[in-house]
């Protein structure tokens, strides 16, 4: 069944609509590339009798083998300069631009402040809904207003809004967004960036590796070489970049850990909590490079998890609780995983 009006079709594989590339598909997927077809999309038959789920780029989520839902992947695009204040930049771009392209352009077009998150894989309507961040910078800093649509709403009237970022809930990979039930599609995203740059360099390598007089386009090209060197490429070995997050415990607890394990890397935050490195913590639980089944911990990043086979769900959350329970029993912390499991649909 095919339906041009909001590219819907039905059945659907989305095997290759998640960069994990777990074996899902789906009773109807839809892929709206206007906020009208979008508004269609959520109001259709199919829509109200089978449920719907939200897909971005599939690159930090983990799907089940059969979705009776109907799946929307909004495929929105644009990049615009929408106001130019002083020597700040409103950027608005579209909820389907790949975010790797946002980056790019931005640099091209000489509008500062995305270069720490090159390289990043998504789409830019889902970079809020994780609060993706990386090398010292988070998304939530760069963004001045979302635009997103309630898929709960009795008319269009109703339901089209914009947040501030002060609505958002912003957090370490969260958002009000995030949660399973939460009624918002986005639709478009509005930067603030500057054509001044104001370069965020104290965070891994960063600062040596950007040369010694470093740029915006350096410390892109930087943290691309950087990411290359440590992460695999989708495209080529199936991931979901950072599987864990990297645990926020308190101080005190901190402290007690690393002088257990001196070479424990730690981070402080501004709130007096610290950050622990969740990829050292399951690489001195010996799982670097070690798999179970079709899925393994990279060999060049304990961190990220890939698929080396033909992995489902269930290889996944075997992997995943094994590793839990390892670094549990050895330093006390409970890792929690990053990428979102989608257990259904929302009607």
């Amino acid at each position: 069944m095919h339906d041009s009006s909001f590219g819907f079709s039905a059945p659907a594989s989305l095997t290759h609509a998640n960069t994990f590339r777990l074996n899902s598909r789906c009773w109807g997927l839809a892929t709206p590339t206007t906020e009208s077809a979008l508004w269609q999309a959520l109001n259709s038959v199919p829509a109200r009798h089978r449920g719907v789920v939200i897909l971005g780029g599939g690159s930090n989520v983990l799907l089940p083998e059969y979705l009776d839902a109907l799946v929307i992947q909004p495929k929105i695009g644009g990049i615009r300069c929408i106001a130019e204040q002083g020597t700040d930049r409103l950027i608005e771009v579209g909820a389907g631009v790949v975010w790797d392209e946002l980056v790019r352009v931005s640099l091209a077009q000489g509008w500062f402040g995305l270069e720490n998150l090159s390289l990043i894989p998504g789409s830019v309507g889902a970079c809020p809904v994780q609060n993706i961040g990386a090398y010292g910078v988070e998304v939530a800093e760069r963004i001045v207003r979302i635009r997103a649509v309630n898929r709960q709403a009795n008319s269009s009237h109703q339901a089209w809004r914009e947040f501030r970022p002060e609505e958002c809930s912003f957090g370490y990979r969260e958002s009000r967004f995030k949660p399973a039930d939460n009624p918002w599609v986005i639709s478009s995203v509005t930067f603030r960036l500057s054509t001044i740059p104001r370069l965020v360099l104290d965070y891994g390598d960063v600062r040596e590796a950007a040369g010694p007089v470093p740029t915006p386009q350096s410390v892109s090209q930087a943290i691309r070489r950087i990411r290359s060197s440590k992460l695999p490429d989708p495209a080529n070995i199936p991931n979901v970049g950072s599987f864990f997050k990297n645990p926020i415990v308190s101080a005190e607890f901190a402290a007690n850990v690393k002088a257990q394990h001196p070479g424990l890397p730690t981070y402080p935050q501004r709130n007096g909590t610290v950050k622990l490195a969740a990829g050292w913590l399951i690489e001195q639980c010996g799982w670097k490079g070690k798999a179970i089944g079709p899925v393994a911990m990279y060999a060049r990043q304990a961190l990220v998890m890939v698929n080396t086979g033909q992995a489902g769900l269930v290889d996944v959350i075997q992997l995943t609780q094994a590793i839990q329970l390892s670094v549990k029993q050895r330093f006390g912390v409970m890792l929690e995983r990053e990428p979102v499991m989608v257990s259904g649909p929302m009607v």
